[in-house]
């Protein structure tokens, strides 16, 4: 089978500020800053079966400034944060995979960024998944997830159907 590492160093130098501040908030005329915006490393195969295809991937935010600004589930002051990981298996009758994904809805709203791959304030991903001033999630990656995405059909269309259980309730 076939093995890839692969991986993303973003980071930026950035001096910003901050304006009318709320009375009793410290005003902050200017600052510099490292920040690590959407770095990650991974490692993805495959392994041709039969009629098939099973495939992996572990794929990892990583934090070059200390932050703790990880981009993925479980994010916190550690260097990883998990992103898209999985197995799967597909064959011509389309791919079904498991584990910590990026469902169809975080999918779409990723087209819709004008600021593609930005975790920094220009991010326009959180006020897309809002509904009524509530962060409803649909642009978070999910545990726990299962998606099954359809060979390509007409013209290239394509679809894809997510599922995340909710073992916290069990």
């Amino acid at each position: 089978g076939l093995v890839n590492l692969y991986g993303v160093a973003d980071v930026t130098l950035e001096q910003v500020r901050s304006v009318n501040q709320a009375p009793g908030t410290p005003q902050i005329n200017s600052r510099t800053r490292v920040s690590s915006n959407n770095s990650l490393l991974g490692i993805k195969g495959e392994k041709e079966l039969l009629d098939g295809a099973a495939f992996f991937q572990l794929e990892y935010g990583v934090i070059y400034d200390g932050q703790g600004n990880g981009t993925g589930a479980g994010s916190s002051n550690n260097l990883l944060s998990v992103r898209d990981s999985f197995v799967g298996f597909k064959n011509k009758y389309g791919a079904l995979q498991a584990g910590v994904l990026s469902l169809p809805m975080r999918q779409i709203s990723g087209m819709l960024n004008y600021n593609p791959g930005s975790t920094s304030i220009s991010n326009n991903i959180p006020l897309m998944a809002t509904v009524n001033g509530v962060n409803v999630g649909f642009h978070a990656r999910t545990n726990n997830a299962v998606m099954y995405t359809s060979p390509t059909l007409l013209e290239g269309l394509k679809f894809q159907v997510g599922y995340a259980a909710n073992e916290g309730l069990v």
